[in-house]
């Protein structure tokens, strides 16, 4: 699903939304040789709410500062803006996961999950960490692709013809890109996204990070995504110097990228 790789016999992807999707599978088996099969397969709604509440919440920069005019969106719910204190109130539904995706111009978007229980006048309480965005760079032509460089070593390269826009077209002509590392060391309250992992069997829980990346891509101030299928080659700065077991980082360490 929208191109999900992996290395073993299962692989596991969430659709979003129901309905009928089309789902190509590719193996392949490292010496050139691949096979290709396509299904149409229907998704089915997932649990409704019981009832809604009222969640409230407050958005906050990095220095710990309110943010004002931060867009909230719920899903189920609703959307709300925080003030100038960064308070925010966002109803969202009760009984089933909630996803909480909080933004700003100029800000890395974060996404919190949820769930209120099923119970009478149940509330929930939320805060969100924005980290500003790295200046944007241009791309020249997103057709002919290109390497873009951001601090301490994060980068992107895209192959020709990578990007496409909100509607699925090819993307041409110049691109603002934006490459914002996370220091996951001090500030892993901004962690971009949700810090959730998707395994081969379809279960998710949260994940450990030694680094990540926020790489967007914009046209005109619209947001661009890689195009199904597509590679982009990126490289992502390491924070952190230890183990879970505590086992110093060595140069030829490898991790799983989620």
């Amino acid at each position: 699903g929208a191109g999900r790789r992996g290395g073993g016999a299962q692989i596991a992807h969430v659709f979003t939304t129901a309905g009928s999707h089309t789902v190509r599978l590719t193996v392949s088996d490292g010496c050139g040789h691949t096979a290709t099969h396509e299904e149409t397969i229907a998704i089915a709604a997932g649990p409704a709410p019981t009832a809604t509440t009222t969640a409230h919440g407050r958005v906050l920069d990095v220095a710990g500062l309110p943010i004002g005019g931060a867009e909230v969106h719920a899903e189920p719910g609703g959307t709300a803006t925080s003030n100038g204190a960064g308070d925010v109130s966002v109803t969202v539904g009760q009984g089933v996961p909630v996803r909480i995706t909080v933004g700003k111009d100029g800000y890395a978007e974060q996404v919190i999950l949820t769930q209120v229980p099923d119970l009478p006048q149940a509330d929930a309480y939320f805060e969100a960490t924005l980290l500003q965005r790295e200046p944007g760079q241009t791309l020249t032509d997103a057709a002919a692709g290109g390497s873009i460089a951001g601090k301490d070593g994060a980068q992107v390269a895209l192959p020709p013809n990578a990007l496409v826009d909100p509607d699925g077209n090819p993307v041409t002509g110049a691109v603002d890109v934006f490459v914002t590392p996370v220091d996951v060391v001090n500030q892993i309250r901004a962690f971009p996204g949700r810090a959730v992992g998707l395994s081969p069997d379809g279960t998710q829980g949260p994940i450990v990070t030694y680094g990540t990346v926020e790489y967007a891509f914009e046209q005109n101030g619209a947001a661009l995504n890689l195009s199904p299928g597509t590679l982009a080659t990126i490289e992502i700065p390491v924070y952190a110097s230890k183990n879970l077991d505590g086992s110093a980082l060595a140069p030829g360490d490898t991790y799983p990228l989620w």
